[in-house]
């Protein structure tokens, strides 16, 4: 009977294979290569031991485990609907995973969730919209917040622009999180005498530090008028409990004199959320 089934598959053609029942192997089935422009199981195929094949091509299928040396996709792109388990076994070390470009929307390490960014502005590509100066007591609108150049590129306010104000952007539509982390740099433009730069999100002050132009090291003038900068690109980076899905984001300082005599600007500005 075996060799008869045999002598048939070898007399047939190439061509489509269609199983109207189930087909059943009880020890291996292997095969050098499978190709087939419809191979149609309406019934199901279970294999109590391995099957071994140089290639295989599938719409959908179901593994319990998937030994394999490369994983590709005809689109370029694998998706994993899931979470993607690289560990040996519960207790043993991550395997190695590398690749060009990876795009998470959560990235957990160690079983420590990691931040992720969700907003960064560079004020490199032109106006900004999103970036506002605070309403005045007259009740005047709030206006765009315009850009300087100078220091190595543009900022966001700066010389004759920002002075005793503060500038505010809302970020919407946050993924779910339970912290917030916020990075940038603030530039100290021109004659500081000790006024106080400030940070504040969602109304509260997270982050304050001073300048004066009086005294301390020499600057350099890489911006604003002719007084030197001894103070530029002074890092932010501020850690706070938040689980909201907007921040309200406003940069100031207490400045009392014209934004052309003294000034600020804020440069890089990056929100992340974990």
């Amino acid at each position: 009977m075996l060799a008869s089934l045999l002598a048939l598959a070898g007399a047939l053609k190439k061509g489509n294979v269609t199983i109207n029942g189930d087909l059943r192997v009880v020890g291996g089935l292997s095969v050098n290569h499978i190709v087939s422009s419809s191979l149609s199981v309406n019934g199901s195929i279970t294999v109590s031991g391995a099957i071994k094949t140089g290639f295989i091509r599938a719409q959908a299928a179901k593994f319990l485990v998937l030994e394999t040396t490369q994983l590709a996709s005809p689109s370029g792109s694998v998706q994993v609907a899931g979470d993607l388990d690289m560990r040996s076994g519960a207790s043993a070390a991550a395997s190695f995973l590398e690749v060009g470009t990876l795009q998470t929307e959560r990235l957990v390490q160690h079983r420590q969730r990691q931040w992720a960014l969700v907003h960064h502005d560079d004020f490199e590509s032109g106006a900004q919209q999103d970036w506002l100066h605070a309403d005045d007591s007259a009740g005047v609108p709030a206006s765009f917040v315009q850009l300087s150049s100078g220091g190595g590129g543009a900022h966001l306010g700066g010389h004759c622009q920002t002075a005793g104000t503060t500038v505010r952007r809302r970020f919407d539509n946050l993924p779910q999180h339970t912290h917030l982390r916020l990075q940038a740099r603030y530039h100290f433009i021109d004659s500081w005498e000790g006024e106080t730069a400030f940070l504040q999100i969602d109304g509260q002050t997270a982050w304050m530090d001073s300048a004066d132009s009086r005294s301390g090291p020499p600057g350099i003038n890489v911006a604003g008028g002719p007084t030197p900068e001894r103070r530029w690109g002074v890092p932010v980076d501020v850690v706070m409990p938040h689980d909201g899905a907007t921040a309200l984001i406003e940069f100031g300082s207490n400045l009392d004199q014209d934004a052309c005599d003294e000034s600020f600007g804020v440069d890089d500005v990056q929100l992340h959320v974990r």
